[in-house]
C-alpha cells in the first residue's frame, strides 16, 4: 500500500486488510497531554490506528471545517478501508462525527467515541492560548507570561469570531515570545515558524464550529476525564443529558486520559 499522505499510522494492524480507527487530533511534540499514539499501542483488537496529519502550515488559512473534512477523507474515499471506528479527542470530536456521517455513505456507519469532546468558544481558545504561554516558564519571565495572558484575555473578550481571535492570539504569541525567542538565539524565521505552527493549531479549532451542517455528538460515546475545565464537565449536569448517547467517566486529568490502561480496556470493549 503507498503510503498514506494525509494520515499517520500508529498501528498496522492485523491481518493483510484490517479495519481501521481513524482518530482525529492536532498532536504537537512536546504537549504535556497525552495523544492517541499513547492510546494506540495500549488497544488490543487488531485495528489499524490512522491518526489525521494537518495541512501544511500555512495552507490552513482560509481553511472551513469542511474543508479539513474533506482534506482527511479524500484519501479514505480513495481507499475506501472498512473504518470500524472514529475517535475524537477535544475540539477533534466534531471532525471524527462529521467524517463518521460522511463514511456512512458508502458503508455502515462508524462508531464514534469521543474523548473529553468540547465545543471551541473564544474562552476556550484562550484557554489554550494561556497553557502554550504558561509552558513557557523556564524561557519567559512570571511578568512576561502574566503580560502575555492579559493581552490574550483581552483578545479573547473583544473578538467573538474564532478565526480572527485566532490570528490575534498568533500575533500576540508570536510578539510577546519575542524575548524567549532571542535568549534562545532563535533567529526570525524560526520565530515566524513556531508563530505559525501555533497558529495553525487556533485555525484546527476555529475551523471546528464551522462545519456544515454542524454535527452532533448524540450518537457517540464519551470518555469523559475529571478535569472540571475540560470535556462535558464544562456543561451543567443538568444539561448534559442528551448530549451523547452514554457516557463513561473517569477519575483521571484530562492530560492522563490518552495514557491510561483502564480508557484502553474500556476502549477495546466497546469496539468489541
Amino acid at each position: 500500500m503507498a503510503a498514506l499522505r494525509n494520515w499517520n499510522v500508529l498501528t498496522s494492524g492485523e491481518g493483510s486488510a484490517p479495519e481501521v480507527v481513524l482518530a482525529t487530533d492536532f498532536f504537537a511534540t512536546g504537549r504535556p497531554e497525552a495523544g492517541f499514539t499513547d492510546l494506540a499501542p495500549l488497544l488490543t483488537g487488531g485495528y489499524a490506528i490512522w491518526e489525521t496529519v494537518p495541512p501544511p502550515v500555512g495552507t490552513e488559512t482560509d481553511m472551513t471545517g469542511t474543508d479539513y473534512a474533506d482534506w482527511w477523507l479524500s484519501e479514505i474515499e480513495e481507499r475506501r478501508p472498512v473504518v470500524r471506528a472514529c475517535f475524537g479527542y477535544c475540539a477533534g470530536s466534531n471532525y471524527a462525527t462529521t467524517m463518521a456521517d460522511r463514511i456512512s455513505r458508502w458503508q455502515q456507519r462508524p462508531q464514534v467515541i469521543l474523548f473529553d469532546p468540547e465545543a471551541v468558544t473564544p474562552l476556550g481558545m484562550y484557554g489554550q492560548f494561556h497553557k502554550v504561554i504558561g509552558n513557557m516558564s523556564t524561557v519567559l519571565s512570571a511578568d512576561e507570561i502574566g503580560n502575555a495572558q492579559r493581552l490574550g484575555w483581552v483578545a479573547q473578550e473583544q473578538q467573538s469570531d474564532l478565526r480572527l481571535l485566532g490570528q490575534e492570539l498568533k500575533g500576540v504569541f508570536r510578539r510577546e515570545a519575542g524575548p524567549a525567542f532571542d535568549r534562545l538565539g532563535i533567529d526570525d524565521t524560526r520565530k515566524d515558524e513556531f508563530a505559525a505552527t501555533f497558529g495553525s493549531f487556533l485555525a484546527f479549532l476555529a475551523a471546528a464550529v464551522q462545519i456544515e451542517p454542524a454535527p452532533v455528538w448524540t450518537g457517540a460515546t464519551a470518555i469523559s476525564s475529571a478535569s472540571p475545565k475540560n470535556g462535558l464537565n464544562l456543561v451543567p449536569e443538568a444539561e448534559r443529558a442528551g448530549l451523547v448517547a452514554d457516557e463513561v467517566r473517569f477519575d483521571l486529568v484530562h492530560a492522563d486520559l490518552l495514557r491510561d490502561p483502564g480508557v484502553a480496556k474500556v476502549v477495546d470493549g466497546l469496539l468489541r
